[in-house]
């Protein structure tokens, strides 16, 4: 099965999502462009005959444009890998990311490796498109938030791009959580208070009524 059936075609954005996230039109965008520009936050597109190249400069937690040539079908993951570092990554050792498409509703998060990707027939480049607006977590916070995707049932995303932001860039998981503990031990801590003070209150009456 195409890696583009199975995600959906062109990821387009409805009118109620944030306009954040756009959809790219190959018709309008520099195809073929060799200029990286501040720290890699776009790159040229990469073919499978580029493997050494593309290779040496992506990064986990970098996303990823996917382009097919045949179908002018565009969408995004985000990348993870992880190699010892005396060892150089190679495309079958990076993973990418993203999320599979049914009628336009996102459904599960889905995982293929770049020689998977070049197989079809696809471009690939970095396209760190947020990096101007928001700083991206670190690598261990961004794999926490696939790790988090991936495993829930209830978390919606409006297409891949919108799936990849929020991995570099979205409200972190493990934050989240600390912020609900927070609120927890906080009003647990008011309410036992106030328990003690009314356990309190209730002995010192009944004190002062057998006097």
């Amino acid at each position: 099965m195409k890696i583009e059936t199975m995600l959906g075609r062109r990821n387009t954005i409805s009118s109620s999502s944030s306009g954040k996230f756009w959809p790219f039109s190959f018709k309008s965008s520099s195809f073929g462009s060799t200029v990286a520009i501040q720290k890699l936050r776009e790159t040229k597109w990469f073919g499978e005959d580029e493997e050494r190249i593309f290779c040496s400069v992506v990064e986990s937690g970098f996303i990823v444009e996917v382009h097919d040539e045949n179908r002018e079908n565009t969408w995004y993951g985000i990348v993870d890998f992880n190699v010892k570092k005396d060892k150089k990554p190679t495309a079958a050792d990076i993973n990418v990311y993203s999320i599979k498409m049914r009628d336009g509703k996102p459904m599960k998060v889905v995982k293929m490796t770049i020689v998977n990707i070049w197989k079809q027939g696809n471009k690939i480049r970095i396209n760190n498109f947020g990096d101007k607006d928001s700083t991206p977590h670190s690598e261990k916070d961004i794999r926490s938030q696939i790790l988090f995707a991936a495993k829930s049932r209830t978390m919606t995303w409006h297409n891949s791009q919108h799936f990849a932001h929020w991995c570099r860039y979205g409200s972190k998981q493990q934050d989240i959580r600390k912020r609900e503990m927070s609120e927890c031990l906080k009003y647990g801590s008011l309410g036992l208070n106030a328990g003690i003070l009314l356990v309190m209150n209730n002995q010192q009456r009944q004190r002062s009524m057998t006097k």
